[in-house]
């Protein structure tokens, strides 16, 4: 059975952006090299895969590397004017996350309300971290207060860690093991700091299946046992949990999934390509083992493909 699909979590490149990796990365992309592409090939694949919308974002390195604020900014506006202009020529097949030039707040602050206010942006794209500064910390938020007030919508998507051991797994692209840590390292992050209570509004995505959190949740009350002035709600990862979505780009299957779905509701998951970062082989094979995973109802799959994000981007 063909089920129409909406895409949250697929990529756009853009002239400044190819630039910028190009100069800070020789063109790599935790160690992988950008992927050339054109909007014409993320329309394809959508018609190929019965893919009715997809939301576009900037993937990593994070714009931020070895920036100043000034410059930052001004690379974000590129983007996200590059990402309206995109939604306006197809404005019933796609969407956008406006990038923000973290850690600068006061930059972030102005770039979120031009691209929510007038680039119409669907959201915000956030990396786990930015110059070392990761997502929780105190420093953002005027951020959060910001995205919690107008309920918007968050994509947080890994970026390479600040610093890495030296002459470990060397070999392994980042994608493979940095993005889950980062994610995982993340997300216990907003949870320490009480990001999930303090600004409820907010509609977080945690990607990649939501990394290594399904398999880390049940340990981690189990700090409280190791540091006596630790709080529940700073720890309680399965809890906060429960009150994000959670998309399922890369290889979920067959281990991920069925442990996240111990967890968390259908109701919370999200289709996503992960495209063109994710090859569109690779794409083609990953959507044909949901297709056909025994651990989805027919219901639940079509929750996870179009449903949930109907509902979550608002697009009735």
């Amino acid at each position: 059975m063909n089920y129409s699909k909406i895409d949250i979590h697929s990529h756009y490149v853009t002239p400044g952006y190819t630039k910028f990796c190009q100069k800070q990365f020789h063109g790599l992309a935790g160690d992988v090299a950008e992927p050339k592409w054109q909007v014409t090939d993320t329309l394809s694949l959508m018609q190929r895969e019965h893919i009715a919308y997809s939301v576009l974002s900037v993937s990593m390195p994070h714009i931020s590397y070895h920036q100043d604020a000034q410059a930052t900014a001004a690379l974000a506006n590129e983007i996200n004017t590059f990402g309206s202009q995109i939604h306006h020529n197809h404005i019933d097949k796609l969407g956008y996350f406006a990038t923000v030039p973290l850690p600068f707040v006061n930059e972030s602050i102005a770039i979120i309300k031009s691209a929510l206010f007038y680039q119409q942006a669907l959201g915000v794209v956030l990396p786990t971290s930015a110059q070392g500064i990761y997502l929780g910390d105190p420093h953002y938020d005027a951020i959060m207060q910001l995205l919690n007030d107008v309920g918007a919508v968050v994509l947080i998507h890994p970026n390479d860690p600040p610093k890495t051991p030296y002459h470990v797994d060397e070999k392994f692209p980042h994608p493979i093991y940095d993005f889950f840590a980062e994610t995982t390292r993340t997300f216990l992050n907003l949870v320490q700091n009480r990001i999930f209570i303090r600004y409820p509004n907010i509609k977080f995505i945690i990607p990649h299946g939501g990394a290594a959190l399904s398999v880390l949740a049940p340990r981690t009350l189990g700090a409280k046992m190791l540091n006596h002035r630790l709080q529940t709600d700073e720890v309680d990862v399965t809890a906060a949990m429960k009150h994000v979505y959670f998309d399922v780009a890369g290889r979920v299957l067959p281990s991920q999934l069925p442990a996240l779905l111990q967890i968390v509701n259908s109701e919370q998951l999200l289709y996503a390509s992960d495209y063109p970062y994710t090859p569109k082989p690779v794409v083609l094979g990953l959507n044909s083992a949901l297709a056909h995973t025994h651990w989805l109802t027919d219901t639940q799959r079509q929750q996870l493909y179009f449903q949930n994000e109907l509902r979550l981007l608002d697009l009735d």
